[in-house]
């Protein structure tokens, strides 16, 4: 999360990148997933929360 309005998705063991997240307008304020992993949510200052597939 932060003020470039992207949110990166990382492969911690990998410290790798796997992708960024673009469809906010503004500032990324929180980011969490679903109980089984799948999904993960990210709310904005744009007024929007987004679902994504956590994977691929």
């Amino acid at each position: 999360m932060g003020d470039d309005q992207l949110v990166r998705v990382w492969d911690v063991a990998r410290r790798e990148e796997l992708r960024q997240l673009t469809d906010h307008s503004a500032f990324t304020r929180g980011v969490g997933f679903s109980p089984d992993g799948a999904t993960l949510y990210t709310c904005s200052d744009d007024g929007t929360v987004r679902a994504w597939r956590a994977r691929g």
